[in-house]
C-alpha cells in the first residue's frame, strides 16, 4: 500500500507598498504565483490558514514633548530648564490636562562645545572648547479628550516646549481584541478545511495533526505611508541662455497620508480607513495528516 497527500497552502498576500504611487498614476507591483511545494515535504501533511482582521478606535494618546534649555553654568541650565517646564504644565493643565497624565522623562544633561579660533607657540588652531551646559527631558501627555489635543499640541509650543516628538494611540481592549481576532481566524481556518478537505477527500477526510497561530498588533502610527518626494518639475522647461547660474528648486515636503491596514486577509475589520485605528491580524494555520490511499 502506498500512501499519497495533497499540500494545501493558501498562502497570505505580503505587504503592499504604500499603494506605489497610485494616487500619481503608477501601477503597484502584481503578484506572481507562489511556487508549488518541494517533492520531498509535499506528502508530509497538509496546510490550511486562516486570518483575520479587528479594527479598535483608539480611547487615549499619548503626546511626547521635547524640553530643552542651555546655560553657561549646570545651575543656570537647570534654572532655566525647571522655568520652562512649569510654564509648559501650567499651559497644559490650564486647558484640562489632568496632573496625572503629565509625566516628565529625563534624558540627558551634557556639555556645549564650540570652536575656537586661538594661536599659540606652535601656531594657529581650531580647538572645541566647552562653552556651558544643555538638558533635554521629555514631557509625557496622555489625553483621552481627542478634542484637547490641537489645544495641547499649540499651548504647549507657546509656552517654551521645543517640538513634539511622537504621538502614540491606544485602547484597554487590546486584549480582548487579540483574542476575538484569534477566534475569528480559526472560524476561517476550520471552515476553509471543512470546504478543501470535504471536496477533495470525501469520507476520507485527513485526521488534524497540529495548529499553530500567530497574532499582530499594527498601531496607527505604523500605518502611515509616504510617497517619494517628486524632482523638480520645473527642470525640464528650464530655458534661460546662463545655463551656468546655479538653479535652486524650491523646497517639497513628502506626502504622507493614513493608509491603514493593508494586508489581504480572509475576515477583514472594516472598508475603507478613513481614520486612524488600531489593527490586530491573526492568522491559524491547522495542519492535517495526510489519508492514506486503499
Amino acid at each position: 500500500m502506498r500512501s499519497t497527500a495533497v499540500l494545501i497552502v493558501l498562502l497570505l498576500a505580503t505587504w503592499l507598498a504604500a499603494q506605489d504611487l497610485g494616487s500619481r498614476g503608477a501601477a503597484g507591483p502584481l503578484l506572481g504565483t507562489p511556487e508549488p511545494p518541494e517533492a520531498e515535504t509535499i506528502g508530509g501533511f497538509i496546510e490550511i490558514r486562516g486570518s483575520a482582521e479587528l479594527r479598535l478606535p483608539p480611547t487615549e494618546a499619548r503626546l511626547v514633548a521635547r524640553l530643552a534649555s542651555s546655560g553657561e553654568s549646570v545651575a543656570h541650565c537647570t534654572s532655566a530648564q525647571r522655568q520652562r517646564v512649569d510654564a509648559v504644565r501650567a499651559a497644559l493643565l490650564a486647558i484640562g490636562v489632568a496632573e496625572t497624565d503629565l509625566h516628565l522623562d529625563f534624558l540627558a544633561l551634557e556639555p556645549v562645545h564650540e570652536w575656537q579660533l586661538e594661536e599659540g607657540s606652535g601656531g594657529k588652531a581650531v580647538i572645541e572648547r566647552p562653552i556651558g551646559w544643555r538638558v533635554r527631558e521629555n514631557l509625557h501627555v496622555r489625553v483621552q479628550r481627542f478634542e484637547l489635543v490641537p489645544a495641547i499640541r499649540s499651548a504647549a509650543l507657546e509656552a517654551g516646549a521645543t517640538s513634539w516628538v511622537a504621538f502614540d494611540y491606544d485602547t484597554p481592549q487590546l486584549d480582548e481584541a487579540k483574542t476575538a481576532a484569534l477566534r475569528q481566524a480559526l472560524a476561517a481556518a476550520q471552515a476553509k478545511a471543512e470546504l478543501l478537505c470535504g471536496g477533495a477527500f470525501g469520507e476520507r477526510r485527513p485526521a488534524p495533526l497540529n495548529v499553530r497561530e500567530l497574532v499582530q498588533v499594527h498601531a496607527p502610527h505604523a500605518l502611515y505611508r509616504t510617497l517619494p518626494t517628486p524632482g523638480n518639475t520645473s527642470s525640464g522647461a528650464w530655458r534661460f541662455h546662463q545655463r551656468e547660474l546655479p538653479q535652486i528648486a524650491a523646497e517639497r515636503d513628502p506626502e504622507t497620508y493614513y493608509h491603514g491596514f493593508d494586508r489581504d486577509v480572509d475576515r477583514r475589520g472594516g472598508t475603507l480607513p478613513m481614520r486612524p485605528e488600531i489593527s490586530v491580524a491573526a492568522t491559524v494555520w491547522l495542519y492535517f495528516r495526510p489519508p492514506s490511499r486503499g
